[in-house]
């Protein structure tokens, strides 16, 4: 799992001529005065040739060093252009305390076996309470407790990019019930995403809605009910999936959910991890039961 990065960390290279910050959005800004070898090897990619023609050509480089701070678009591209060779950034790059970046942004996996005992718990609570014949709690069902998100909800169609990032947990709400704050952003970022379209089966046809996009609703694959057993946020890009309303209709009351639900996780998977969010394909099913 990923460590949630909400502020600038101060990192350096293992020589200690590179300075800079890895940026919450995974960017790394390398400082003024930082070192820039001349002499490059011809192995390096092209996209670091790229980059380090931009800086010669733009006026940053002066006497093998930065003349002014640059923000790069990840650790490795940042110490690939400034060294002339293609490295690592999570390996090249070290915390002010001598930690690799790469062990520094892994969170200890104590900490995904800790969320899975948590849903495991869960899961045998339920299963007592469906042999004590108690109606089981169905956290899907709670997930329509806030309404849902549509496509009648968005007035800006700006082309947007789905982030692949731990967020820190929603903030907690209490009436009736706890519960959490949801991003109605981010639901609608989703449905902008999948361009209106169905992300089970894109050919699915809904009706126009007043704004004249084709009617779709935002889903949480993992529901939002079960935050409390989740240590990031799951109202996350990751999370979010773009559905018809019948398809919305099915995972929520159908007979049969477990073909849909292996899809939609199954293109997603990879996401999920790198938002902080580990969760089985079994476990997502018990929570739909």
């Amino acid at each position: 799992m990923k460590r949630i990065i909400t502020e600038p960390v101060k990192i350096q290279s293992k020589d200690g001529r590179v300075i800079a910050e890895y940026l919450p959005d995974g960017k790394v800004k390398v400082f003024k005065g930082s070192f820039f070898r001349n002499i490059e090897v011809n192995s390096i990619r092209q996209n670091v040739i790229n980059e380090r023609l931009y800086l010669l050509n733009n006026s940053f480089i002066s006497n093998s060093q930065l003349s002014k701070d640059y923000v790069f678009e990840n650790p490795s591209l940042a110490i690939s252009t400034l060294m002339g060779h293609m490295e690592t950034g999570n390996q090249a790059f070290v915390t002010m305390d001598n930690i690799e970046l790469g062990s520094y942004l892994e969170i200890d996996s104590n900490s995904a076996y800790e969320q899975h005992s948590k849903l495991a718990a869960l899961f045998d609570n339920i299963n007592q309470d469906r042999i004590r014949n108690v109606a089981a709690k169905k956290f899907i069902d709670e997930d329509d407790d806030g309404g849902s998100i549509s496509t009648n909800d968005i007035d800006s169609f700006t082309n947007v990019e789905p982030e692949y990032i731990p967020s820190v947990k929603p903030e907690k709400i209490f009436v009736d019930k706890v519960s959490y704050k949801r991003n109605i952003e981010k639901a609608k970022k989703s449905i902008i995403i999948s361009n209106f379209k169905c992300d089970l089966d894109n050919t699915h046809v809904s009706f126009t809605s007043k704004n004249g996009k084709p009617f779709m609703e935002a889903h949480h694959l993992v529901p939002l009910s079960t935050q409390n057993y989740f240590d990031n946020s799951l109202d996350v890009d990751a999370n979010i999936f773009c559905l018809c309303p019948n398809c919305h209709r099915k995972l929520h009351y159908g007979e049969d959910v477990f073909t849909d639900l292996k899809k939609l996780y199954e293109a997603r998977v990879e996401y999920l991890k790198k938002s902080g969010i580990d969760i089985s394909l079994d476990e997502l099913i018990n929570l739909y039961k």
